[in-house]
């Protein structure tokens, strides 16, 4: 069982969050960012990421943007579902709590009926 932060939007419905490392944000980084609308996160990313790559292609060292590609996907990794909690409450999502459940869908579920949410679920 894993532990999710679950939120609700009056027109949006539910979402959960898992508290902890975010593997899809190490593993896809940039696209996972734009796929969980962490628009201004991505477009830092694009830029450090341009950095790194301008100072590697000046200094002709490829390690130092393959260097900071991975920590900033480690970045990522650590911090990518913090800045999803905080965009969602952004966008006007309500917090309902923290559940412990096997996935997402069952995170809301739970969240969902212990709230009386049910019918928007």
């Amino acid at each position: 069982m894993r532990s999710f932060d679950v939120y609700h939007h009056p027109e949006q419905g539910f979402q959960a969050v898992k508290v902890g490392f975010s593997w899809p944000g190490l593993f896809f980084g940039g696209l996972w960012l734009l796929a969980k609308r962490l628009f201004k996160v991505w477009f830092l990313l694009v830029l450090v990421g341009s950095a790194a790559s301008a100072v590697g292609a000046a200094m002709d060292n490829d390690a130092i943007q393959s260097v900071a590609v991975l920590i900033l996907l480690v970045v990522v990794g650590f911090q990518g579902n913090s800045w999803r909690r905080e965009n969602l409450e952004k966008r006007g999502y309500s917090p309902l709590g923290t559940v412990q459940a096997s996935g997402p869908a069952a995170a809301v579920g739970q969240a969902a009926q212990a709230s009386g949410l049910l019918k928007a679920a």
